[in-house]
């Protein structure tokens, strides 16, 4: 969904936020950082701008940086689920898996029927080697409508399958 700002609406934090959700969803994710940072310039405690601009540099591939991010945004805001989750996502795709598992948790505390969380925290657990804790996250976000199945590899297969029986 394309945001349209009233007239006058330019120099407000929203402005440059939506600005930046409306560039990182075309992909133009360096653009969409100028937009988020003169957000952020504009309201220094708007959490929803620096998760938003965690997210673009997590798709530029700054992991560290969009970790960073997401730290202002849950600084400000400990109760913003989005970005939990989204540090979780982050910190998984890097291979911190015990501090991913972590964030999910923060984020479902908050949200208990965050599917999306409960299924990535199963993938993390997954990559642990957790399985059976790993099964309850992703049968948990099944029961939520969370729909997709956890990637698995043959010999992740096996040892889920063992661990569960």
């Amino acid at each position: 969904m394309l945001y349209i700002p009233a007239l006058g609406q330019e120099n407000t934090a929203d402005y440059w936020n939506n600005n930046g959700v409306n560039l990182s969803r075309a992909g133009q994710y360096n653009e969409a950082l100028v937009a988020f940072d003169k957000a952020i310039e504009l309201n220094q405690s708007y959490a929803q701008a620096w998760s938003n601009k965690g997210n673009a540099l997590n798709e530029l591939g700054k992991h560290d940086d969009a970790i960073n991010a997401y730290d202002n945004a849950i600084k400000i805001n400990p109760e913003y689920d989005a970005a939990w989750y989204n540090k979780g996502l982050t910190l998984d795709a890097i291979g911190r898996h015990d501090e991913a598992v972590n964030a999910f948790d923060n984020a479902i505390k908050i949200n208990p029927e965050y599917a999306e969380a409960w299924y990535h925290k199963g993938i993390a657990l997954l990559a642990l080697g957790r399985f059976t804790e790993s099964q309850a996250a992703f049968i948990k976000a099944q029961d939520l409508g969370y729909t997709e199945l956890p990637p698995m590899n043959e010999s992740t297969r096996q040892s889920f399958n063992a661990s569960i029986h």
